[in-house]
């Protein structure tokens, strides 16, 4: 019943927008349009016709872009990226109403928007393992929310970075972020917490590079930067690996790596990184 309440408010909205050049002239014929539109894109979305519902929003945003309706485009663009992202086959256009939707709000000085919004195309891009796309929008939303003094969130949208560009085995931009965000975390109560993890995964990227010494010159640092990092577990396991690693004994890496586990659990990330680097250390072993 709602979808094809939703078909007659579309096929009324097209018909104001054939009718005469006064009404035209005027915008009136654009402006019920628009709310038609938007009342069928409501009908869809109750029908879960994600498409449809997502085509109607587009077409309103479009109207009121033409009525220079700043402000109203880029919610009706925001509100086409949600419809269209929910469908599988609409990735594509979802984020080219989640772009226009961001330029609008860049342009109306609203940064932390538009950060919002490079954040969520950023986690559409991974959901797709597009992780080249989500990485380029999480570095933007990261900027913005750094512009807008948002650091919590700011180091949320970096740190996605750091773990895509690792999951890259581009890892020595994912170190660099990882060192950034832990650096800048340091002097504030609420994040320095997290800063021993930030290390641990610099440092775990460090030894995915293969290069020893650079790996323990960065302990060192991480120590030096912050004291207490030097009695974590976290440090305690990196010494271990860079001392298996060096020694290229496997045995010695894996126990390190199991004793560390039964403690304080490793997530997936860390694990797979982890994976990567025992596998080297199998190859070399070979060789």
């Amino acid at each position: 019943m709602a979808e094809q309440q939703a078909d007659e408010l579309v096929a009324k909205a097209e018909k104001k927008l054939k009718g005469g050049m006064f009404g035209s002239l005027f915008g009136s014929k654009k402006e019920d349009a628009i709310e038609l539109y938007q009342e069928a894109a409501n009908k869809y979305k109750q029908a879960k016709r994600w498409s449809s519902c997502g085509d109607a929003h587009r077409k309103s945003a479009e109207l009121q872009l033409a009525l220079n309706d700043k402000f109203g485009a880029a919610s009706s663009f925001q509100a086409a990226f949600q419809a269209y992202k929910k469908d599988a086959g609409s990735s594509t256009v979802a984020v080219e109403c989640l772009n226009q939707a961001i330029d609008l709000h860049i342009n109306n000085g609203r940064f932390s928007q538009a950060a919002k919004f490079h954040k969520e195309a950023g986690e559409l891009f991974e959901s797709d393992l597009n992780y080249p796309k989500a990485i380029e929008h999480f570095q933007l939303a990261g900027d913005y929310y750094k512009g807008e003094d948002q650091t919590s969130s700011s180091n949320q949208c970096f740190l996605r970075v750091a773990v895509l560009s690792a999951e890259q085995e581009q890892y020595t931009r994912a170190i660099e972020v990882f060192e950034s965000v832990a650096s800048s975390s340091l002097d504030v109560a609420l994040l320095k917490w997290s800063v021993k993890d930030y290390f641990f995964q610099a440092g775990l990227c460090h030894l995915a590079t293969g290069d020893v010494i650079a790996f323990k010159r960065a302990v060192d640092r991480y120590q030096d930067l912050d004291v207490s990092f030097s009695d974590t577990r976290e440090c305690k396991l990196l010494q271990d690996l860079g001392e298996a690693y060096e020694e290229q004994d496997v045995e010695k890496f894996t126990n390190a790596v199991f004793e560390f586990d039964q403690i304080s659990k490793l997530d997936k990330w860390k694990t797979s990184l982890l994976l990567k680097v025992k596998n080297q250390l199998k190859e070399s072993d070979l060789t």
